[in-house]
């Protein structure tokens, strides 16, 4: 089940009032599974605020927001490992392995440089590990050569060195 992330103004309160936490469950229905901050200004890192309607509001918030708000207001006594992964763009070299038919060496090189315009890579191409060289933006019209990604998490880059 899809946990869903609330977040209420300081002075919303526990009753059936129009701005409370039993109005709002009720609205959503009884069997959402769903997490509840309640924030006031000295825990809005984020600025949510707005987006409440005012210290007696709430609304739905992203999980995301959810946890940065959730550690902000609970920190951990004890720091955790968090695992990620940088993936980088480079340039390198395959060699393929292939044979024409030919009377002449000069022959031999023409039919070869005519395949040359449509070669597939085949099986018997090799990567040549040695002539790896890692890429700038400059060298990739701008775009990243180098991304952050939290090894746990999918979706876009944390971090990123280009557009």
């Amino acid at each position: 089940m899809k946990r869903t992330y609330f977040l209420l103004g300081q002075d919303a309160v526990v009753t059936y009032q129009e701005h409370s936490i039993n109005k709002l469950l009720e609205e959503k229905g009884e069997h959402i599974n769903y997490d509840i901050l309640k924030i006031d200004e000295h825990t809005d890192p984020l600025r949510l605020m707005s987006k409440v309607d005012g210290w007696m509001g709430w609304c739905e918030i992203p999980e995301e927001d959810y946890n940065i708000l959730y550690n902000h207001m609970n920190p951990p006594d004890e720091e955790f490992e968090f695992d990620f992964h940088r993936d980088a763009k480079h340039t390198i070299w395959y060699r393929s392995h292939f044979s024409v038919k030919a009377k002449t060496r000069e022959e031999a090189i023409e039919k070869a440089i005519e395949m040359m315009v449509n070669f597939d890579r085949d099986d018997s191409s090799e990567l040549l590990v040695d002539t790896t060289e890692e890429m700038s933006p400059k060298d990739n019209e701008g775009c990243s050569t180098e991304e952050l990604f939290l090894s746990w998490e999918s979706g876009d880059a944390l971090w990123s060195n280009g557009l």
